[in-house]
């Protein structure tokens, strides 16, 4: 976020300006009546508002940068509020009085980020007729800021509809845009049996209603496997899952993290998963080395950790240490190889000072996510001390 302050700091007259614009806009389209959260039994806007923006703002204290994302914010909220045209036409204004000036890596980025902020608006508070027409962000003498919003009712048949799936897309960013029409691709006569088999096994795995092993969860992951099969034969020529587009609903790399996840499942009821998830995880990185480097960790990670559970110890090493090697800033690859040593996370042999060790190095190294590595190494540390009271206790019961 912090490349980010620059450009915006330099947009905080142009969005005032356009919020200023909407607000007016807003008047002369509805009812001048401003609306409270008491009217709808609604919890304060300003409050969601709020909690919108923390995902974003993380830990800036910049007042520059709060602002100009607050206003964002608002901006999104009241796209995400209104039918489907005029959506469209306040993210066009959006871009071309903001975005555009932007460099495009950094554009694409908070695009992905009001993309999501609208999409949250509209099926989250679908229900929440109020759209902000006036805001006003304070500070006090510790630099704590607050929101006050005005707000008005939109009559339903003027917000935006959730179920309008032709719509769906309307407000949101080209390249969102291409994702949901891709989405609604229909299969192809060669994908037609791979979407089947998934298919086959995601019914088995509602029917049970648990997302962690069930009765079905080893049927389902036969069945899984199977589109596997089908799947490497299919794209034999393609080395990067990511570049498959979407169909029928569904993106192949998200179903191949899923099917990872549950072999884990059915493995902890019948080791021979375990075997499975292994060998998948190994055929994953050679059919698709170009994939993602987030799946591509993900892989191995999950081959080291079930060679750990499998009692092979020497081997989950080893694929531990290629997998900190190849990929170093990789902050969940010392946090996992960490837990195989904490006890808490696994029934393997302790090793608190190994764990204690991997979970220092992103935190150390001032990695992304070294915040995980740091909650896991508190953990770690209480733990320890309270062993130690509880050994020294032991031992002074059996002196006396």
């Amino acid at each position: 976020m912090a490349k980010r302050n620059i450009a915006q700091k330099r947009q905080q007259k142009a969005l005032r300006r356009k919020k200023k614009k909407q607000a007016q806009h807003v008047h002369q389209k509805f009812s001048s009546h401003y609306a409270d959260s008491k009217d709808y039994g609604l919890p304060k806007l300003s409050e969601i508002l709020v909690g919108f923006a923390k995902p974003i703002l993380g830990d800036n204290r910049e007042k520059s940068f709060i602002e100009g994302t607050m206003g964002m914010v608002i901006m999104c909220w009241n796209i995400g509020t209104v039918q489907y045209q005029m959506a469209q036409e306040m993210r066009d204004d959006l871009i071309n009085t903001f975005l555009a000036r932007l460099d495009k890596d950094l554009m694409e980025d908070i695009e992905q980020e009001l993309d999501l902020l609208i999409s949250a608006r509209r099926t989250f508070f679908a229900d929440d007729p109020r759209l902000v027409v006036e805001y006003n962000l304070s500070w006090n003498m510790a630099d704590e800021y607050h929101l006050q919003v005005k707000s008005v009712p939109i009559p339903e048949e003027e917000r935006f509809n959730p179920h309008d799936k032709e719509h769906l897309a309307f407000g949101l960013s080209a390249k969102t845009q291409q994702s949901l029409a891709e989405l609604q691709t229909p299969a192809t006569e060669e994908q037609a049996p791979i979407l089947e088999l998934i298919e086959q096994g995601n019914k088995l795995l509602q029917d049970e209603g648990s997302s962690t092993f069930s009765d079905n969860t080893p049927e389902a992951c036969d069945l899984w496997l199977e589109a596997w099969e089908k799947v490497k034969v299919l794209y034999k020529d393609t080395d990067s899952i990511d570049s498959i587009k979407a169909f029928a609903g569904m993106y192949l790399s998200g179903w191949c993290g899923e099917l990872e996840m549950h072999l884990y499942n059915a493995g902890r009821e019948d080791p021979v998963y375990f075997e499975k998830r292994v060998q998948y995880c190994r055929e994953f990185c050679r059919e698709f080395p170009e994939s993602d480097d987030r799946i591509i960790c993900n892989m191995i990670q999950a081959e080291a950790e079930t060679l750990f559970f499998s009692g092979q110890f020497e081997q989950g090493e080893a694929v531990f240490k290629q997998l900190t090697e190849r990929f170093p800033d990789h902050t969940w690859g010392y946090i996992g190889w960490g837990d195989m040593y904490n006890g808490d996370y696994s029934d393997l042999p302790v090793n608190l000072k190994k764990a204690e060790k991997l979970y220092q190095i992103p935190i150390d190294r001032q990695l992304e996510d070294a915040d995980d590595a740091r909650r896991r190494l508190n953990n770690l540390l209480v733990m320890k001390e309270s062993r130690a009271k509880q050994d020294s206790l032991v031992l002074e019961q059996a002196e006396s």
